[in-house]
Order: structure tokens, then C-alpha cells, then sequence
């Protein structure tokens, strides 16, 4: 995942891990529930996997290998 450097204003930085991947899928897991409040965790779960772009990631060794998508149009 590409985030923000301290190097520069301009500078940016491959970081991996769920350090960098929790805080993504929380945002999609909130716009998931501001579009349908009365999902369940299970149903929330199920819409991330289903929107979710398969076999794309790379040494997806021991993981699903999805990437995660979230539509323009939620919901």
C-alpha cells in the first residue's frame, strides 16, 4: 500500500501488513454501514468479499487473495 512519507511533502512509501490494512477496510466496512446501517456482521463481511477483485495480489501465499473494492456507488 502506498502511504505518506516523512521525507518530503511530496515524498510517499510502500508499506505493507495489517498495520496499513486495518484502517482501509474499517473505512470500507463504514461506508458498507452508512449505506445499509442494518447489516450484520456477517452480511458486511460477505459484501466486502463479493465487491472484492480476486487473484490479483501478489506472494498471496496462506491468504484469499482478494483486493479490496469498494463501488462508487454503495449500495
Amino acid at each position: 500500500m502506498v502511504s505518506a512519507s516523512t521525507a518530503s511533502t511530496t515524498a510517499v512509501r510502500e508499506s505493507t501488513g495489517t498495520s496499513m490494512a486495518a484502517p482501509v477496510v474499517a473505512g470500507a466496512v463504514a461506508l458498507i454501514l452508512q449505506a445499509s446501517p442494518g447489516l450484520t456482521p456477517a452480511e458486511v463481511a460477505a459484501r466486502l468479499v463479493a465487491d472484492a477483485t480476486p487473484d490479483v495480489v501478489r506472494n498471496a501465499v496462506g491468504s484469499p487473495n482478494r483486493l479490496l473494492f469498494v463501488p462508487t456507488q454503495t449500495y
